[in-house]
């Protein structure tokens, strides 16, 4: 009577010890699942940061470029100042022309401004690109080492579950 029951007891052991082991199997393709998701959000975020590494690049040539033209606009200015003080009539034209090339400058400084902000912009969008990239990493890091630790369970699981079985089998 004490061997029925004691095989009872060991044969619902191996059944739920068999039931863990699925599941255990079942978390560890979950996880290496995951694991392939957050590959593909690192991947993603490193040509996001690539692209915002362009886009930085192009904002400082096209700076590069607002201060050549602002250089332009101010040595237009004095060509237009000289050419006022070499005759009346050209100087009201001169006049309009230094107007003209004054908002123009005042144009080129708001694009000047306006470009630094957005330079600015995209070195805060950049670091915000590279700390979600180290975290995807980080979760990475801890997934791998969720499906080491699960692997370990399955192989234990297993090994459990033939200990329970021979020693059915003995009774």
């Amino acid at each position: 009577r004490l061997a029925e029951s004691t095989e009872g007891a060991l044969k619902q052991i191996l059944g739920s010890s068999t039931k863990a082991t699925d599941m255990v199997n079942a978390i560890a393709r979950t996880t290496v699942e995951q694991s392939r998701g957050s590959k593909q959000v690192t991947d993603s975020i490193t040509r996001i940061a690539e692209t915002f590494t362009q886009i930085a690049t192009a904002t400082a040539e096209q700076a590069r470029g607002t201060e050549l033209i602002m250089r332009s606009a101010e040595q237009m200015k004095v060509i237009t100042q000289h050419v006022e003080r070499s005759s009346q009539e050209q100087a009201r034209g001169s006049k309009q022309i230094t107007m003209s090339i004054e908002n123009i400058s005042k144009m080129v400084n708001q694009v000047n401004v306006a470009q630094r902000d957005q330079s600015r912009g995209s070195d805060k969008i950049l670091l915000q690109v590279e700390r979600v990239k180290g975290i995807a990493e980080q979760q990475q890091e801890g997934l791998r080492e969720l499906v080491n630790v699960v692997g370990d369970l399955s192989v234990r699981s297993e090994s459990l579950e033939k200990e329970l079985a021979s020693v059915t089998t003995r009774t």
